[in-house]
């Protein structure tokens, strides 16, 4: 099954930016080249936003700040 540019460009750049397993068409994704550059800030927003959250959830749970911030970091390495 051959995907459609959107959606081959927005797996690639999460397969390349994050640890987050996707399965990918490589000879596709090869030949459209660099021109999945357009989804690196997608999948940037995609991984702060899911930072972010984390870090909102935590301080409404009251969790302090210092532990907090750790926390979405752990969060984060893991995640890219």
């Amino acid at each position: 099954m051959t995907d459609i540019p959107l959606i081959l460009d927005l797996k690639a750049a999460f397969g390349l930016l994050t640890r987050i397993p996707v399965r990918l068409d490589y000879a596709a994704v090869s030949r459209r080249g660099a021109a999945n550059v357009w989804a690196y800030p997608l999948v940037g927003l995609a991984v702060g936003g899911l930072a972010g959250g984390l870090g909102w959830a935590l301080t409404a749970a009251g969790v302090p700040a210092g532990m907090g911030a750790g926390l979405v970091l752990v969060v984060l390495v893991l995640l890219t």
